[in-house]
């Protein structure tokens, strides 16, 4: 899933179907695996407009930022330390709560940062400045390096997602797996209309389930029941406009009774046959 990440708007999507499947999209290079081949998919139609991508380790890769990087695509994301390409004197060398080292190829920057475990960054994006940051529970200040603040940030996007579907779903255990996606379908359209509603009308302060609710009150329309008419069937020989004199029994209110033609009526006639 592809977000933007302040509103987290879904930009696209794609149905995991395994890792067999049959991924192909224009201008990914062949040697890419399944993972990267997904992200190329996802945001081909922004490359080369300057846009910056984070991602977590399960699709950072060495060569993959390089190749955003050649299409005006700069990355920031996690990377597993067994990476291929990812400089092992980086990942082998230790380090005290709140250090970090870092090295730089080019455009691309490998950090290692320790916290309460290692944390391993690769960026097309920073260089390796920290910043002050207050710490729940100390008094004094840590400098954590710019990239992991950037990338705790702007990874929000997707998560903001998952939190609001999930506190409103309507997927079932019981449901088969095609009425699963589109009840999930329904909810992602349902939330990026809030997110344009929202920023459209920004003083608005409507809610996500309250907006649901508006959603489907428009959607459903109580409709008078219609009573059915008599049901008119025309005589073939009427259907030609020809006019055939018909025998009508006298009534006790009138002796000679007669009705309107209807051939006439229809043309604005007044004649009784």
């Amino acid at each position: 899933m592809l977000t933007e990440s302040n509103t987290g708007y879904v930009y696209s999507f794609r149905v995991y179907t395994g890792r067999d499947s049959n991924i192909d999209p224009p201008g990914c290079p062949p040697t890419f695996g399944v993972n990267e081949k997904i992200v190329w998919d996802l945001g081909r139609r922004l490359f080369n407009k300057g846009h910056h991508l984070y991602v977590d380790n399960f699709y950072t890769g060495v060569q993959f930022f390089k190749e955003l990087f050649r299409v005006d695509t700069v990355a920031c994301g996690t990377i597993r330390s067994n990476r291929k390409g990812y400089p092992r004197e980086l990942v082998c060398k230790k380090l005290e709560r709140g250090q970090c080292c870092a090295l730089r190829n080019d455009e691309l920057l490998a950090l290692k940062f320790s916290d309460k475990r290692d944390v391993y960054m690769l960026s097309t994006i920073h260089d390796e400045s920290t910043y002050p940051v207050t710490v729940w529970g100390q008094v004094a200040e840590v400098r954590k390096p710019v990239c992991i603040l950037d990338y705790n940030k702007h990874m929000g996007g997707v998560d903001r997602v998952d939190q609001r579907l999930e506190s409103y779903t309507a997927i079932r255990k019981s449901y088969v797996w095609y009425k699963k996606l589109a009840i999930q379908l329904f909810h992602l359209a349902t939330f990026n209309a809030l997110i344009v509603f929202r920023d459209r009308s920004p003083e608005s302060k409507m809610t996500f389930v309250k907006f649901q609710e508006s959603v489907i009150g428009s959607l459903i329309v109580v409709e008078q029941a219609r009573v059915p008419g008599k049901a008119v069937v025309e005589d073939v020989a009427r259907l030609k406009d020809r006019h055939f004199a018909e025998h009508i029994p006298p009534t006790p209110k009138k002796d000679f009774p007669a009705k309107k033609c209807r051939v006439c009526f229809r043309r604005g006639i007044r004649r009784e046959t």
